[in-house]
């Protein structure tokens, strides 16, 4: 008897049950949903301020666990940092070059209160992703865990 190729929802990783990471994946888009429904008077109000500091801790959590990309060429190391990837069509800094991009260089951008909704589901989806595709280890495993438990605590 053969093995079946794996289906569409097969996972490279083994973090978590993929019913939880569904699970994660479904309060991502139901908070990005609710921020996108918010009146503008809310948003001004710390919504839209609050969603956008969660996206980026979102964000933050995904390239944490994202491993290197080997095609793009590395930026210096920031003092106490990792190297990061240059950018396509970005050079990477001069040997000798102080420092590479500070965390606010590689922070997600403010892009407004009304595209808040979506910068939360695309930081979101992406450390959905990201943990799809982390190796199993404690250290995703907390990770998701500690998602699961920010994105729980939202209230918009």
């Amino acid at each position: 008897m053969s093995a079946s190729p794996p289906g569409p929802g097969a996972r490279n990783g083994a973090v978590g049950a993929p019913e939880t990471l569904d699970a994660l994946d479904a309060l991502v888009e139901r908070l990005s949903d609710r921020l996108r429904a918010l009146p503008e008077s809310a948003l001004r109000r710390g919504a839209a301020a609050r969603g956008l500091a969660l996206a980026r801790e979102l964000a933050r959590r995904a390239h944490r666990l994202e491993p290197p990309d080997p095609t793009r060429p590395a930026l210096p190391a920031e003092p106490g940092g990792s190297a990061l990837p240059a950018e396509p069509g970005e050079s990477p800094a001069p040997a000798g070059a102080a420092g590479g991009p500070s965390p606010r260089e590689r922070e997600l951008p403010d892009a407004g209160i009304y595209a808040v909704g979506d910068q939360l589901a695309v930081a979101g989806h992406d450390l959905v992703e990201a943990l799809r595709a982390a190796p199993p280890g404690p250290d995703a495993e907390a990770e998701l865990s500690a998602a699961l438990a920010l994105l729980g605590s939202q209230r918009f």
